[in-house]
């Protein structure tokens, strides 16, 4: 099953603004992420250190 990735638009801001190899890396991570959705699991996904919401995926 594919998950649907929805950018928020503040998140596409911040993306464009990046040099291109980090936007080629941040947007493979993100396609694997589609791939397997929640079930994703360490490394690529971990806790947001810092964050109210810290165990989001």
């Amino acid at each position: 099953m594919k998950w649907n990735i929805i950018f928020d638009p503040d998140f596409k801001i911040w993306f464009y603004q990046q040099e291109q190899g980090l936007q080629d890396e941040t947007f493979a991570v993100l396609s694997v992420l589609g791939e397997f959705g929640p079930k994703l699991g360490r490394p690529r996904v971990d806790t947001l250190e810092g964050s109210a919401f810290q165990n989001m995926k």
